[in-house]
């Protein structure tokens, strides 16, 4: 309802308590996506060099046990602003 509603600064600290909760009850599925949405949140609230460096950090820690996706970062890292400037591809 928060990204729905563009109150992107409140979607984003919402979904990183999430993500930070989830990942304490070892449900790392629900963390990853939930750290997705934060990258988003950040993006479409203007603030493009933190949601890259979030996906950067997001990329690094699961490309060893390949937990995400590589596509679906690529896609994520292209649409930031900054690259394709295109956040609705988020």
């Amino acid at each position: 309802l928060l990204l729905e509603g563009e109150k992107f600064d409140e979607a984003a600290s919402a979904f990183e308590a999430a993500a930070n909760l989830f990942e304490k009850q070892g449900s790392r599925t629900d963390s990853l996506a939930a750290q997705l949405y934060q990258i988003e949140s950040l993006a479409r609230g203007g603030s493009s060099k933190t949601a890259s460096l979030l996906l950067e950090r997001l990329r690094s820690g699961t490309e060893p046990d390949d937990a995400l996706d590589q596509g679906l970062l690529d896609a994520m890292e292209q649409a930031l602003p900054g690259s394709s400037r295109d956040v609705l591809q988020l």
